[in-house]
């Protein structure tokens, strides 16, 4: 693969990242695509589920950080490693951390319902 081809690659990994997103944003309002975001039992949904919910919990988007680049904050021992199926499949983006000391976003694993990550 050329490096032309490696970058609209990861081009096309953010945007399905931030259509996840609005997908799930839409869910919630009129209930679309309730099948695709109630199966929990699938790897790679319930890691976009944990990476929207962390990004509406810590107010990233308050900060005008867009939820593909608040997902490339997220390291891979976020939530014990739920992210990593959806990284592989790649429905969202790898790891940065230049990204996530450029959005001052704090490293560690963040479960659901802790409060002593995210910011620094």
């Amino acid at each position: 693969m050329t490096r032309r081809q490696t970058e609209y690659r990861k081009l096309e990994i953010l945007m399905k990242a931030d259509k996840h997103f609005y997908d799930y944003c839409e869910y919630t309002k009129y209930w679309y695509g309730a099948d695709k975001w109630e199966n929990r039992k699938d790897p790679v949904i319930s890691g976009i589920r944990l990476a929207i919910g962390q990004y509406i919990q810590k107010g990233a988007s308050d900060k005008g950080i867009r939820f593909s680049e608040f997902v490339q904050c997220l390291s891979t021992d976020f939530a014990n490693g739920w992210l990593n199926a959806a990284r592989e499949a790649e429905e969202l983006p790898k790891y940065s951390r230049q990204k996530a000391k450029k959005h001052k976003i704090g490293r560690g694993c963040a479960m659901p319902g802790t409060w002593e990550y995210g910011y620094e």
